[in-house]
């Protein structure tokens, strides 16, 4: 699976978005947002639920119970690479039930390649991991604020809002990043009115017909 928006999607147990069990998954260019479950608030893999994350975005997921993002469980092997976890939250009931705000492990292993880290909860107490602590490669990176990904035309970059705005790109918002955004290519034919892919009197009656002051 790749270049894909998994966002508000919830489960009554576990795996808001994803419950993966004795597959191998591979996922790249993802953003998953917003999903909720008992256990795993994105991601739930059990009994050797096998998968390689990379350049994935997960970000403001819960789970009432264990592992805000993602719970790997069960004799599963599962490797991010070069992931974000921004402002994920494990027990959000606050019964004081849970944890791993960005990973709960259990009997698995987990390796993290390069992440970057900020803002995960349990509850309303800083928690990133619980159970088994996931193998680290490289180190931990901090979220910066105020950085975000910028589209001009269908190409991309990452950088201030401010920066953006004023070199007339489109901005994505904080925290964004290209790899989970689609940039779209301006019309390059701003005579097509109607974006019909030619220039005709269709696209002087639609002129005319919206001639006038602007709202």
């Amino acid at each position: 699976m790749s270049n894909s928006q998994l966002m508000i999607n919830t489960a009554n147990s576990d795996g808001g978005c994803i419950f993966n069990k004795a597959t191998n998954l591979i996922i790249q260019d993802c953003s998953f947002s917003r999903n909720m479950a008992n256990k795993g608030g994105a991601l739930f893999s059990y009994a050797g639920g096998n998968a390689t994350i990379s350049n994935s975005l997960f970000s403001n997921n819960g789970a009432s119970m264990t592992g805000g993002a993602a719970e790997v469980r069960s004799a599963s092997v599962v490797s991010f690479v070069q992931c974000t976890f921004d402002a994920n939250i494990a027990d959000i009931d606050c019964d004081g039930v849970g944890g791993g705000a960005v990973l709960e492990v259990a009997g698995s292993t987990v390796t993290l390649n390069n992440p970057t880290i900020c803002a995960n909860l349990v509850c309303d107490v800083a928690g990133d991991f619980s159970g088994i602590q996931p193998v680290i490669i490289g180190e931990i990176l901090e979220c910066v604020i105020g950085i975000g990904a910028c589209c001009g035309g269908d190409a991309c970059w990452e950088m201030e809002e401010s920066d953006c705005l004023n070199g007339g790109g489109l901005w994505s918002g904080d925290t964004t990043l290209c790899a989970t955004v689609t940039c779209e290519a301006a019309n390059s034919c701003p005579a097509d009115v109607n974006g019909d892919g030619e220039v005709e009197v269709m696209d002087i009656i639609e002129l005319i017909t919206a001639w006038g002051a602007c709202p």
